[in-house]
């Protein structure tokens, strides 16, 4: 059996050795998690991709999950609020679109 990788052990693994396109693309859309004790953890994780994806996971509320998968689709958009005098930024799939800042609290 020559050629085969050894099982995945998430205690040796480091994110680093994976490529970067590759890297960039797992961690497209980061899950959500409800943040209470017992979420998966990127130690739990069978395979590097899912250790990746629990690595970049969104912790949120219960009432928040209850929204679903896309709560504030106005984060989405590129555009101008005129209230903060601001332009909203360009979304980008490799961070998380929630977060305390004040655009997602005057939208919400």
């Amino acid at each position: 059996m020559s050629g085969s990788q050894p099982p995945f052990d998430p205690l040796t693994f480091n994110p680093r050795d994976v490529p970067m396109k590759l890297l960039a693309e797992w961690c497209r859309d980061p899950p959500m998690f409800l943040d209470e004790p017992g979420h998966p953890t990127k130690y739990d994780a069978k395979t590097r991709f899912e250790y990746v994806k629990r690595m970049v996971a969104v912790y949120v509320s219960p009432s928040v999950l209850a929204q679903g998968k896309n709560p504030y689709p106005g984060l989405r958009e590129h555009r101008f609020v005129p209230e903060l005098q601001t332009t909203t930024p360009k979304y980008r799939h490799a961070r998380a679109w929630m977060g305390a800042n004040h655009l997602l609290m005057h939208i919400s």
